[in-house]
């Protein structure tokens, strides 16, 4: 990861100078400044998304190397799929009371949109499970936030009756708004013990009634098949905290297959976006370069 951030870095200051050295005596400071910014910028996304989707990214290569049967190779990236379990007894999702290996909720204001930092309360948590694979089983023992789950709204009296009960005996931490941010930045060296749960409750208002609330779940249930990417270690037996290739611990509710799909469609996506920033960026430089000479 630092050695890519670094090239990045290096490139982007290399291209910097060469820009403002074009630039300087013809558009007047501090536009010469912001355009130097902006097309340095555009050509490190456009070449960065030119050369993940040519030689394929770091994740795209383990999803592959799992196809082929490959076994994991210890402080390497590594990606495994199959039905995910708990290594003891599952936990069950604080509103709809679905058997699960892991959840994450909110508690947020009716018709507000996902925004942490308008939320009452939320919160995750984790258990010891494994992944079974025809390899053979790999333990996750990472946390790792659940964005790639669909949200799914928890309608109804129980899932309510739920919820007011989970607010009155979870163990809450009160932190300010917008916290949480802080705070989920420092979930992916979460290690999950052989013993326990893994569990962070957090408010951030006290609502005084939940009938003007939403209530939304994240969950990995019991037997989905999942695909797990992230750091292999020998000594856990499967997927620990860490970094691997620049890549985080992720988990996908997909097959290998589908998991490969949508990592293409995001290499193809950043390239879109490169391209447009690269040509609006340098259009507009030549424009200015042309309406000053």
């Amino acid at each position: 990861m630092w050695k890519s951030c670094s090239i990045a870095a290096g490139s982007f200051l290399v291209l910097g100078g060469v820009y403002y050295y074009v630039l300087r005596t013809v558009i007047p400071f501090p536009g010469n400044l912001f355009l130097t910014f902006f097309c340095s910028l555009g050509a490190v996304f456009f070449v960065s998304a030119i050369y993940q989707l040519l030689s394929g990214n770091n994740e795209v290569d383990a999803v592959r190397r799992f196809q082929r049967g490959e076994p994991p190779s210890d402080g390497k990236l590594v990606a495994v799929s199959g039905a995910i379990y708990a290594d003891s007894a599952p936990i069950l999702s604080p509103f709809q009371g679905v058997p699960c290996v892991a959840y994450s909720y909110e508690i947020r204001p009716r018709g507000r949109s996902e925004d942490s930092s308008g939320a009452d309360a939320m919160g995750f948590a984790m258990v010891p499970s494994s992944i079974r694979t025809p390899l053979g089983s790999v333990r996750l023992r990472s946390f790792t936030m659940l964005t790639e789950f669909p949200e799914r709204d928890c309608f109804g009296p129980e899932p309510t009756r739920n919820a007011g009960r989970y607010l009155e005996t979870a163990p809450f931490e009160d932190i300010k708004d917008g916290a949480f941010s802080k705070i989920s930045s420092l979930a992916s060296d979460l290690l999950i013990g052989e013993s326990g749960t893994l569990r962070r409750d957090l408010r951030m208002s006290h609502p005084a009634s939940l009938s003007d609330r939403d209530l939304v779940e994240r969950r990995v249930e019991e037997g989905m098949e999942v695909t797990a990417l992230g750091l292999y270690g020998i000594d856990v037996g499967g997927i620990k905290p860490g970094m691997s290739a620049g890549v985080a611990t992720k988990l996908f509710p997909l097959g290998p297959e589908k998991t490969l799909k949508r990592l293409r469609r995001e290499q193809r996506t950043a390239l879109i976006i490169g391209t447009v920033f690269f040509f609006f960026s340098h259009g507009l430089a030549a424009f200015l370069l042309l309406a000053n000479r």
